[in-house]
């Protein structure tokens, strides 16, 4: 199959990539090429094809179904997420979003929450169980919560209500055991009674006027559209945004993920920092300046979530006044990733790229590993001045982890060094999906949008910035800021 994804030729594929985003509004550059073809290569497996040039063409030959577009949307569009992903939304729904939506609705008793692109149906859980938990699915209100996809697979499982141990690695253990039953060992269920609660139905943000829930008249209280937005178009990202603010009541809540709020320029929608957390209020309702006590008190002493340590996440070691990651050891006789990591941040690059050539050479390592021993030799070429060969390391690197946010990072620094700044601007804001904390890639955003004369948006990003920042001890180093600490960051800042 893997033969048959490179027979596509390069004009077949910006066809492809032009239909999927009139089709669907994900966009596909020329530099996610890689990603299209390997969904094009699972798609063409499951409908049924003998090879994926011939299922490119017959997608492209004629009018089909969204049904029988399936298996390629399917692998287009397989999200990453969690309960109660970013603790911070799920304190502001808390404390201050659904109180006030209470105090707004009283007189009509109705609510309506909308997730769009709720994925495998974690984030509208979350809702569920926090509107349950904290005593706000009160009996004379009409609570409605709404969640959509375009992927029938995704919205299928969510139905199902069925997770395995990744999905609870932001959940309190508690809450877990009061809404979940244990399936097997590796699977448990939500209750019925909390899957009652949430209205699933197929929808494609790509295709607006949109269209939701029993009643398509009634405006939404909140929205919630988290980690999607980057993938559109910008044309296509300011009309499903206008739209999104057209369904909103005047007093209701856009949520976007901290990366994607410098992407929200709708009239009429005005960002409201809570506790760290940007959120777009339509309209000007004051925002109270204590929690407004909801149908029954919000008992705050109860966390929702709790602090656990990422599966796999690789250790911080601190190399020269500088933080570098470290890296398992590797098999006997071959130079450890470690090391070579110290020689990079040394500045010793051609030493490191030699020891990096023989590391990879040897075919011994796993996929991660060879990807960060990529990373690493396109850190020297950058450094030296050879940004082409930079960017051939960072691709291959990418195609064995497209996880890995330092990736996205460098590959941004080096095409905005080369102005090519819509791409560096896409690379940024996923190294920033991926990890919405990287205060380097949020800070040269930032220098990006400036250098774009995009001041409006600049001051947004640097102010994300400085929330980072402040979040920080004044002594901790910054990864990838050449050794500075928070306070000489925030200091330079100032200036």
């Amino acid at each position: 199959m893997k033969d048959s994804t490179q027979a596509i030729s390069l004009e077949r594929r910006h066809e492809l990539s032009a239909f999927i985003h009139e089709r669907f509004g994900l966009f596909f550059p020329a530099d996610r090429h890689q990603d299209l073809l390997r969904a094009v290569e699972h798609a063409c497996d499951e409908a049924g094809f003998d090879d994926a040039e011939t299922y490119v063409n017959w997608v492209l030959s004629g009018s089909h179904s969204d049904d029988a577009l399936e298996a390629l949307v399917t692998s287009l569009t397989i999200g990453e997420t969690y309960f109660f992903r970013d603790p911070a939304l799920f304190s502001a729904l808390r404390e201050v979003v659904m109180p006030q939506c209470f105090r707004h609705n009283h007189d009509r008793k109705r609510i309506r929450l909308w997730s769009a692109g709720c994925s495998t149906g974690e984030e509208p859980y979350s809702i569920a169980m926090l509107l349950d938990y904290y005593g706000l699915l009160k009996r004379d209100w009409h609570i409605e919560v709404v969640a959509t996809d375009v992927n029938v697979k995704s919205l299928s499982r969510a139905r199902k209500g069925i997770y395995s141990r990744w999905s609870f690695r932001g959940m309190d253990a508690d809450l877990q055991r009061r809404y979940f039953t244990a399936v097997d060992d590796h699977h448990w269920q939500l209750n019925e009674a909390v899957r009652r609660r949430i209205q699933f139905s197929y929808l494609n943000l790509a295709a607006p006027p949109f269209r939701i829930g029993e009643d398509s008249a009634v405006g939404c209280d909140v929205i919630l559209c988290r980690n999607v937005l980057m993938y559109f178009s910008r044309e296509l990202r300011e009309q499903i945004l206008n739209e999104l603010s057209r369904m909103l009541v005047d007093g209701g809540w856009l949520v976007v993920s901290p990366s994607e709020a410098g992407l929200v320029r709708v009239e009429g929608l005005r960002a409201v920092n809570i506790g760290g957390m940007v959120l777009h209020q339509k309209g000007h309702i004051p925002v109270a300046s204590k929690p407004v006590a909801a149908p029954r008190q919000i008992p705050r002493s109860m966390p929702l979530t709790k602090k656990i340590p990422m599966p796999k996440k690789v250790p911080v070691k601190q190399v020269r006044g500088k933080t570098v990651a470290a890296s398992p050891p590797e098999p006997p006789g071959q130079p450890r990733l470690e090391t070579l990591a110290e020689q990079v941040e040394a500045g010793e690059y051609k030493m490191a790229m030699r020891d990096l050539q023989v590391l990879t050479s040897e075919g011994m390592l796993e996929r991660r590993h060879r990807a960060q021993a990529l990373l690493l030799t396109a850190k020297c070429h950058a450094n030296i001045g050879d940004p082409e060969q930079a960017l051939i390391c960072l691709d291959e690197a990418l195609s064995l982890d497209q996880m890995n946010p330092a990736s996205h990072y460098l590959h941004g620094v080096v095409l905005m060094e080369r102005q090519e700044n819509d791409l560096a601007r896409q690379s940024l804001e996923k190294a920033l999906y991926l990890d919405e904390n990287y205060v380097m890639a949020q800070l040269t955003l930032a220098m990006l949008l400036g250098q774009c004369g995009d001041t409006e948006q600049q001051n947004k990003a640097l102010a994300r910035t400085r929330i980072l920042l402040g979040r920080l001890a004044d002594d901790v180093l910054i990864p990838d800021s050449g050794g500075m600490t928070t306070a000489h960051l925030r200091a330079a800042l100032k200036n």
